[in-house]
């Protein structure tokens, strides 16, 4: 049986559905046509339905009649072609996306202060022919690394940078990474102008391919955003098809690339063993099983041994010694349940993965073994209860690491990662208790002796 997965999220951006929004309450004040300047946005489907319902795409200004009423995309447009349209006498509605906008704006900025403007961006897109259109004194468009080692500016030049909204992150990091070497003055937003929505989009699609056999992207090879999501995904080593509508779907090639779910795929033990993450998970997972099974060995010893021996002094089938037990552990119930909703809270945010896991392991192991060695010089029970407690706490933050790395590191075999590294955990339960017998032992807490 096989699965579909949904990316989430996906469809249109706040930004495309404004202005698809804008198209159709325009056709209905105005009447037919209304005439679309460009593509509202890069869907075949859509541009077909709003073409039915009374607009008409054009692709320059000259296009439209005069004194018609016209609507700019939301890739946005150059200063000429407002001109343009104000020779017309056009009656204009701009539909330009507000993240768009605000790169106009930048850039203008940039030149009105002397700066030289770098645009990182696909030329001949419309978004990027907008944006150069708005820059008096034009702009110089790059769109990889490559094309960074070419640049001419001195070094002693103002240059700055703005970015298009539709491109890859990761892709867009490695220039400005590149530009920032190269010219170590230049100015610009980093990676913040690309738009939310893409980024969203982008980081759906690498999660998706995660636990996929094949990924399907569906958009039109005009739009960027479609291209990009496309190649992001084929980056991860998994067949990627983009597809503008269903006459495009190869059942017949996907049943190839997809095999059944009866054939799960083989363990690839030798590459696990000299995986650095796989073996930091399994320690992990040792010392956190002993830390934990230390603990159940020991505490009833130390709660029972009289005050005399360095114990507690406490009957084990008290009132006291149930509120004793109980108390922290509806902590770490707790806190097991907050600590995985916080590393998703920030995972959504868009915070990396990797230090979000290593930000929750390190309050649960550095919180919790710093806690256990203040315990040792505690006499109150307060306060031994209180420090108990924030002990399991931190120890149940820890869920929304190391306990769920084995997702992250191989989605497909999450299971089969999982029970390995609870194998190296159960040897950690076996010696823990032995270990901690000699413990007992060498610190000579005694039982209490009855009269």
């Amino acid at each position: 049986m096989k699965r579909i997965i949904l990316a989430q999220p996906r469809g249109f951006c706040a930004g495309v559905q404004r202005a698809v929004d804008i198209v159709e309450k325009s056709i209905d004040k105005f009447g037919s046509p209304v005439y679309v300047r460009h593509e509202i946005v890069h869907n075949k489907h859509v541009v077909d339905s709003l073409t039915e319902k009374g607009a008409i795409f054009v692709d320059e200004i000259s296009d439209i009649p005069d004194n018609s009423n016209t609507i700019f995309s939301a890739h946005g447009v150059s200063d000429k072609v407002e001109t343009d349209a104000k020779i017309k006498s056009l009656s204009i509605v701009d539909a330009t996306c507000p993240l768009v906008k605000k790169v106009h704006i930048e850039a203008l900025k940039y030149y009105e202060q002397g700066y030289k403007i770098i645009l990182v961006g696909h030329k001949g897109h419309p978004e990027v022919e907008g944006t150069a259109g708005r820059v008096p004194g034009g702009v110089k468009v790059i769109e990889t690394v490559d094309h960074v080692n070419k640049l001419k500016f001195l070094k002693s030049d103002l240059l700055a940078y703005v970015t298009q909204t539709t491109l890859s992150v990761d892709d867009t990091k490695k220039i400005i990474d590149a530009l920032k070497e190269k010219y170590p003055t230049i100015k610009g937003p980093d990676t913040r102008d690309i738009c939310y929505a893409t980024q969203n989009r982008q980081k759906a699609v690498r999660d998706l391919a995660k636990f996929s056999d094949v990924v399907l992207v569906l958009g039109n090879k005009n739009s960027s955003n479609s291209v990009r999501l496309a190649e992001i995904s084929a980056l991860t080593g998994i067949p990627t098809y983009r597809i503008s509508d269903k006459n495009e779907l190869n059942l017949e090639l996907i049943k190839r690339e997809a095999p059944s779910n009866s054939t799960p795929p083989s363990i690839p033990i030798t590459k696990l063993i000299k995986n650095g993450p796989f073996i930091a998970i399994a320690i992990a997972t040792f010392c956190n099983n002993w830390a934990l099974y230390t603990f159940l060995s020991y505490l009833p010893k130390f709660v029972n041994s009289p005050t005399s021996s360095g114990g507690l002094g406490i009957e084990l089938g008290s009132n006291l010694f149930i509120y004793l037990i109980l108390i922290p552990s509806l902590f770490s119930i707790f806190s097991l349940l907050l600590g995985g909703y916080i590393a998703d809270t920030f995972i959504k945010k868009g915070y990396k993965v990797i230090n979000v896991r290593k930000t929750v392991n390190s309050i649960g192991f550095f919180g919790s073994s710093i806690l256990l060695f203040l315990i040792s010089f505690q006499e109150s029970l307060i306060h031994v209860l209180i420090l108990l407690s924030l002990v399991n706490f931190c120890s149940g933050m820890a869920a929304g690491g190391f306990g769920v790395n084995h997702a992250d590191l191989g989605p497909k075999y999450t299971g089969s990662l999982v029970g390995i590294s609870g194998s190296f955990g159960m040897i950690a339960a076996i010696f823990s208790p032995i270990v901690a017998g000699y413990a007992v032992s060498y610190t000579h807490l005694t039982l209490p002796t009855k009269a």
